[in-house]
């Protein structure tokens, strides 16, 4: 008997049905526990019947899995219909296809929703899984007493049939058709280990089988291949990470190969990605923490699993969108539910994505708060995190499909269109950020050069792309020296940073690549040789968003590690730039930039610097007072170093140093304040206050770990 038959057959009515006053009769009550059970069976057996055939891969395992399942809906509608209660010998047989049922659905979803290319690679896997879930569905019928079960004679026959279509598979069926693509791209692959490129309509053609059909098919195929890494790392699977990072190399080149250049694809619903439930959570969840009376840091509520209540060592989320501990999610699902825990929605598949973001800001929030996570699953997640090394390194063949695919972007940044130049700028950008060999591969293909020509381009998104891929580039040493002589390449970065038209963000970037250049020593000077750098530099500084402050002012800070260039900055006022900042930054309450104090601080290695700062923080002393009693860390140790620097006696202020002394020791709060932080500062910020509390002739309550200091 062929499946459609049987398939046929499931649609039929087997029996009259009981009226429903019968069903619910007294004298056959329905078991509360096995109606719930019945129902979700019956259920999943419908969505079987209306499953959706698989794309491309495992086609024929898909369909013969649904058709199976599927008929089984006239044994649950049976007995569900007979009102009888089931026997106690029985139930453990229902419970099993229950949980065979949930098994099913994960492969379904899997084979719809996961990579092509991945589904193709793993088709002996995955036609195995298939055939364990129909000798499964055979081992629990063969063992059903289905005398001791009220239903039809007619049922009991095609249930045995079912049975026999269940069994009758000797061996995983692998579809001879995906056996030959899959053989051809494992050549393709092995062929670019060697340095051999591939035939283009040789991957026209897998790729036409695969059903690619633009550019979007292979950006969700991307999407794909980059989660299912993510999931490779935090299971610690690096063997099969390098095959995935391989096949992201084919399909990035196949992409720019093949298809149009486009912006703005939109990835499928089906590629959500689970974050924090809104973008300022992690500030708000690490800033805000209570304490208890023990003084101990209270875990927030964002942190808890909503099943065990616990701090979630290794958070995932449902196909609801909510946020589970993965241990305790997955007894949710064994123990045979079917809903989210939280909403009690039904879940549309059983898979579950780590939260990356959301587990990085528990680490944090743990590593600041001295809390430990003591358990296996804890230790598992933080090793995790000490592999990126391995994580990130390229196959030989992905760094030959990224030669590749360089060459086919800039070709087209040299010669394309407005709209192919912006993707292609694009493209570098985000390819850039795929470690040091993939920026070497990218410069030794002309990247670099190509960029510089759109650094000036009139759209801006092309502008913002082009300076970011410089900026990701930049990260690379050899590549520092690549963009210092390709000519053209430093101004551009210059003009980007002073340009009116520029977005903010292409601002912040270009000070972000003159950061990344001037880490080499020898840079610093020609950087600073271009004045529109500096101006555009301390202009950013003053007016960007938070981000852009900081990439200006880490910038400037690092050129005025030079003398010659800290001078040049005090000519241009630099130090009234940074204090009406800094005025600014706390009227409007929302945190200073620790970056604009440290160069602050800087300043004060040279008499000129130490003069213009100090006659500048007259103004804002109130500032580093209400610093040291608000701010933690960094900020408090240069808020102490300034203020000592004010209250320091020399020649040319000693009155204004006496005055500010003066007004100092006339605030109490400010004095417990310092108290404070001498006895729990870091052992520099113990120090500085310590002698600005001797400065100010004041009693001084040191800690024994203060006095060793003050020893040595």
């Amino acid at each position: 008997m062929d499946h459609s038959s049987i398939l046929h057959w499931s649609r039929v009515p087997w029996r009259k049905r009981n009226p429903v006053s019968d069903v619910f009769s007294p004298q056959h009550p329905p078991d509360p526990l096995v109606r719930p059970l019945l129902n979700g069976l019956i259920t999943s057996c419908r969505e079987f019947n209306h499953w959706k055939k698989s794309g491309v891969c495992q086609k024929r395992n898909v369909a013969t899995a649904c058709c199976r399942a599927a008929c089984l809906l006239p044994l649950f509608e049976d007995v569900l219909d007979s009102g009888a209660s089931i026997p106690p010998s029985a139930l453990p047989r229902f419970r099993r296809l229950r949980s065979i049922f949930l098994n099913l659905k994960a492969l379904l979803h899997n084979c719809r929703h996961r990579s092509k290319l991945l589904l193709l690679m793993e088709q002996g896997i995955l036609a195995s899984q298939f055939h364990d879930i129909a000798s499964s569905i055979a081992d629990s019928l063969a063992f059903f007493q289905f005398e001791l079960l009220d239903i039809s004679e007619d049922t009991r026959e095609y249930i045995k049939l079912v049975q026999v279509q269940c069994s009758a598979d000797a061996a995983p069926f692998i579809d001879p058709s995906e056996r030959v693509l899959q053989v051809q791209v494992l050549a393709i692959v092995s062929a670019m280990e060697e340095g051999v490129s591939p035939d283009k309509e040789n991957l026209k053609h897998i790729f036409e089988v695969l059903c690619f059909n633009g550019w979007e098919d292979c950006e969700r195929e991307l999407w794909l291949l980059e989660k299912e890494r993510e999931k490779m790392k935090s299971e610690q699977d690096y063997r099969q990470i390098r095959a995935v990072i391989s096949l992201i190399g084919l399909v990035r080149y196949v992409r720019c190969l093949m298809y149009e250049l486009e912006m703005g694809i939109q990835v499928t619903s089906t590629c959500m990605r689970y974050e924090l439930p809104c973008p300022s959570m992690s500030e708000v969840v690490l800033m805000s923490y209570k304490q208890t009376e023990e003084g101990g840091a209270l875990v927030p509520d964002d942190f808890k699993c909503p099943i065990s209540l616990e701090i979630m060592v290794d958070p995932v989320a449902s196909s609801t969108g909510q946020t589970y501990d993965r241990a305790s999610i997955t007894r949710w699902l064994e123990e045979g539910h079917t809903t989210c825990p939280k909403t009690s929605l039904d879940l549309l598949h059983y898979n579950l994505t780590p939260n990356f973001t959301l587990r990085r800001i528990i680490t944090q929030w743990c590593a600041d708060n001295d809390y430990v996570l003591d358990s296996d699953a804890a230790r598992k997640v933080a090793s995790a995190g000490t592999s990126d090394v391995s994580v990130r390194a390229n196959t030989k063949a992905a760094l030959e499909f990224t030669k590749l695919t360089a060459k086919v972007l800039v070709a087209k940044l040299s010669s394309g269109s407005i709209a192919a130049q912006r993707r292609a700028a694009y493209e570098l950008r985000v390819m850039a950020k795929d470690g040091e060999e993939t920026c070497s591969c990218l410069a030794s293909a002309g990247a670099i050069r190509a960029l510089t020509t759109v650094l000036e381009s009139p759209d801006i998104m092309t502008q913002e792309n082009a300076v970011t891929a410089m900026h990701n580039l930049s990260i690379n040493d050899e590549n520092k020296n690549i963009i210092m002589a390709t000519e053209g390449a430093l101004d551009g970065i210059v003009r980007v940073l002073t340009m009116k038209t520029s977005s903010i963000v292409a601002r912040a970037n270009a000070a972000a690549a003159l950061f990344s250049i001037s880490t080499v020593k020898a840079y610093r000077t020609t950087i600073a040789s271009r004045e529109p750098a500096i101006e555009g530099l301390m202009q950013l500084s003053c007016e960007g968003n938070p981000t852009a402050k900081k990439d200006a002012a880490i910038t400037l800070l690092s050129l005025a590690l030079v003398d010659t260039i800290s001078a040049q900055l005090l000519e241009k006022g630099i130090v009234l730039s940074v204090i009406e900042t800094l005025q600014i930054e706390t009227q409007m309450g929302k945190g200073w930039t620790e970056e604009l104090l440290a160069l602050l601080t800087l300043l004060l290695r040279t008499p000129d610097g130490l003069a213009a700062v100090r006659v500048g923080s007259c103004r804002i002393a109130w500032i580093f007072v209400k610093m040291i009693a608000e701010g933690s860390g960094w900020l408090q140790e240069y808020a102490v170093t300034l203020l000592l620097a004010m209250c320091s006696d020399q020649v040319e202020a000693e009155r204004s140093a006496a005055f500010h002394r003066e007004q100092l020791r006339r605030n109490p709060a400010f004095l417990a304040d310092l108290q404070r932080l001498l006895d729990a500062g870091n052992p520099r910020t113990q120090l500085k206050a310590f002698r600005l509390l001797k400065l100010l002739n004041t009693s001084i309550h040191s800690s024994p770990s203060l006095k060793s200091i003050t020893r040595k």
